[in-house]
């Protein structure tokens, strides 16, 4: 089996200081993540991926 890959994404990119308030919405105060407008192509090319993938295997 292939391995496990996790995408995080928030409205808005990359991360926060938590110490600097008051917080932006919608930003990640952990770590980095991707924005909305990062992850649309993200998907749609591991959609494309499951259908390349499906069209050989079945």
């Amino acid at each position: 089996m292939g391995s496990a890959v996790m995408m995080e994404s928030n409205l808005l990119g990359g991360a926060q200081d938590f110490s600097i308030q008051p917080f932006v919405y919608s930003r990640s105060i952990t770590d980095a993540r991707l924005s909305w407008e990062q992850t649309l192509p993200v998907l749609a090319k591991v959609a494309a991926a499951v259908r390349a993938r499906r069209a050989v295997t079945s």
